[in-house]
């Protein structure tokens, strides 16, 4: 091949560069597009100390509940138990 017929460097890098681009683009669109931004609790994985049945702090931690587990996540609710001192 003679020099003549040969595209110069520059011309030659831009064009690799061009090409690249082009098939990089869609590959890193549908590996972008595979991830899911919404937010869930999935990854919960908790225990809650929620006093006793009656109070307002276990009626909020079994609404918790509930909402973790619709959303595939888990929350356990420990009830505390009361200790008198016998003094």
């Amino acid at each position: 091949m003679s020099a003549a017929k040969r595209e110069p460097a520059k011309k030659r890098g831009f064009a690799t560069r061009f090409a690249a681009l082009l098939c990089g683009s869609p590959l890193l669109i549908a590996a972008l597009s595979l991830i899911n931004l919404s937010p869930t609790l999935s990854h919960l994985d908790a225990e809650l100390l929620s006093g006793p049945k009656t109070g307002n702090f276990h009626d909020i931690a079994e609404r918790l509940q509930a909402s973790a587990s619709r959303q595939e996540g888990a929350i356990t609710s420990q009830t505390a138990v009361s200790r008198t001192s016998s003094d």
